[in-house]
């Protein structure tokens, strides 16, 4: 599995995020170089969504068993526990 890291730049078309709402526009694989593909997990930077990448490049909600999956993956976690400090840094 492939965490792909949604982020604010690089797509100005963007998708919406399916949780919050917010314009994700674009994706960047954890090593910086990785383009997603289907099934490649991906975390909105805005609101911490799990999302799974569709064959066509929109991003979908996590199924329960996908979830359960990802939250036992390490970097996942670390990944939604710097989240919120992202969030107090760009507010400070």
């Amino acid at each position: 599995m492939v965490v792909v890291v949604v982020a604010e730049h690089d797509n100005p078309e963007g998708q919406r995020c399916p949780v919050c709402g917010n314009l994700n526009e674009a994706a960047t694989g954890m090593s910086g170089v990785e383009a997603p593909r289907e099934g490649d997990a991906s975390i909105c930077l805005y609101c911490g969504a799990l999302c799974v990448f569709n064959a066509d490049g929109t991003i979908r909600q996590t199924t329960e068993e996908e979830t359960a999956r990802m939250l036992a993956d390490p970097m996942v976690a670390r990944i939604l526990e710097t989240i919120p400090r992202l969030h107090e840094e760009k507010n400070t």
